[in-house]
C-alpha cells in the first residue's frame, strides 16, 4: 500500500512531507470499520460462505492534491445488494429505498437461482414438505425460494456505510491530531527557527 507523502517546494527546494502518523490513524479507523462490518454480517446471518466478509479490505489512492481511503470488496461485487437490499418485482416493502429492483432489466440475468443454489449448499436448510406431506427436492426448493426472492425482494443489511459514519466520529479527533503533528514536525525540521503555525481542520 502506498504511503501518504507529498513533495513541497520551500524556498526553491523540494521537501518531502511524510504523513505517517496520519496514515497510522486512518489504518486504525479502516481496520475498526472492517472488524465491525464483519461482526454485523455474522450477527445478521449474512456470512454463510464467508466470501463477503473475507473480501473486505481498504486501500489508499494518493495524488499530488489529495488522498482517498477506499473500502473494497474484491470478489464480492454483490456487496451493495446486501447493504442496500433489493426491491421485489411485485412488492417493495422489504427494501423501499433501495436503488436496486428485480425485474428492472438493469442487472445480470440468470444469476439469482445459481446464487441461491450455492447458498443452500453452504448453509443447508431443513427439509421442507409440500401440502401433501411429501419432501420437496432441493432443486425445486431452490426454484421456489428464488421466485419468492424475485417477487418480494431482499431486506437491506446496512453493514458498511453506517459503520463508516459512526466510527469516523470516534476517530476524527485522532486523525486531526495526527495530521497536525505530521505537519508540525515537518516544519519544525525544515524551518528550525522560531515560528508559529495555525492549523484549521
Amino acid at each position: 500500500m502506498p504511503s501518504i507523502k507529498y513533495l513541497l517546494d520551500i524556498g526553491g527546494e523540494t521537501k518531502k512531507l511524510e504523513m505517517y502518523r496520519t496514515q497510522k490513524e486512518f489504518e486504525n479507523y479502516a481496520n475498526a470499520v472492517i472488524k465491525q462490518a464483519r461482526f454485523i454480517l455474522e450477527e445478521e446471518g449474512k456470512n454463510a460462505s464467508g466470501n463477503l466478509s473475507k473480501s473486505m479490505n481498504h486501500s489508499f489512492q494518493i495524488d499530488d492534491k489529495q488522498f482517498v481511503l477506499s473500502f473494497d470488496f474484491d470478489g464480492a461485487p454483490y456487496w451493495d445488494f446486501v447493504e442496500s437490499g433489493v426491491r421485489g418485482a411485485v412488492s417493495e416493502k422489504k427494501a423501499p429505498d433501495s436503488p436496486f429492483k428485480f425485474g428492472s432489466g438493469t442487472g445480470e440475468k440468470g444469476k439469482l437461482v445459481p446464487a441461491i443454489d450455492r447458498w443452500t449448499v453452504v448453509k443447508p436448510i431443513k427439509a421442507v414438505r409440500d401440502a401433501k406431506g411429501r419432501f420437496i427436492p432441493r432443486k425445486e426448493l431452490v426454484r421456489k425460494i428464488a421466485i419468492n426472492v424475485y417477487r418480494h425482494g431482499i431486506k437491506p443489511t446496512p453493514f458498511i456505510r453506517p459503520t463508516m459514519r459512526i466510527l469516523f466520529k470516534k476517530y476524527k479527533s485522532k486523525i486531526e491530531e495526527a495530521m497536525a503533528s505530521d505537519i508540525w514536525h515537518f516544519y519544525k525540521k525544515e524551518l528550525p527557527t522560531n515560528f508559529e503555525i495555525v492549523i484549521t481542520l
